[in-house]
């Protein structure tokens, strides 16, 4: 039997995905850009998220890979910093299933050569193989792109935890 690889931490999975998964999926409102960029064969935005929510619930590491800045760096709920690699490395080793994402009154700015999204999110996914762990959690997150040779990349992401909603 090969040797495992050192478990990630629970939290530091489930904080790269949300992280990832709020700028990937589509906006539930009307999110205008800040700017009107001279027309260009550039990709959009709006398509490189959706692109990234498509590789995200595909376990597409190769596409993940390409969507994703190397100096990706996230700073979670805690104020604790993780890279790119921590996120392919889980994909890989299929430790994260995506079960579903709602995103609400998300906003969307293009300002060019860099992006920012926002928005609460919440998010149900399967963490672990052998005995998986169901996980459900509300988060902010704001996301920062950055166009580099022609094609939209996630480079910073920072989240926020969100309470449930109190009964009324």
């Amino acid at each position: 039997m090969p040797p495992k690889s050192p478990p990630i931490p629970l939290c530091r999975v489930l904080l790269l995905t949300v992280a990832l998964a709020i700028c990937a999926i589509g906006t539930t409102s009307a999110a205008e850009p800040a700017t009107q960029p001279a027309a260009t064969s550039q990709p959009s935005l709006s398509s490189a998220y959706t692109q990234l929510g498509d590789a995200l619930r595909t376990n597409d590491v190769a596409a993940l890979d390409e969507l994703i800045a190397a100096d990706f760096l996230l700073i979670d709920h805690e104020g604790k910093a993780s890279t790119k690699d921590s996120l392919l490395q889980a994909f890989r080793d299929g430790i994260i299933t995506m079960r579903t994402l709602q995103v609400s009154m998300s906003s969307l700015k293009d300002f060019g050569t860099a992006g920012v999204v926002q928005g609460p999110i919440t998010l149900q996914m399967t963490y672990g193989k052998q005995l998986p762990l169901e996980i459900n959690a509300r988060f902010a997150v704001t996301c920062v792109f950055v166009l580099q040779d022609g094609h939209w990349r996630l480079t910073a992401a920072q989240m926020s935890k969100r309470n449930a909603p109190k009964p009324q």
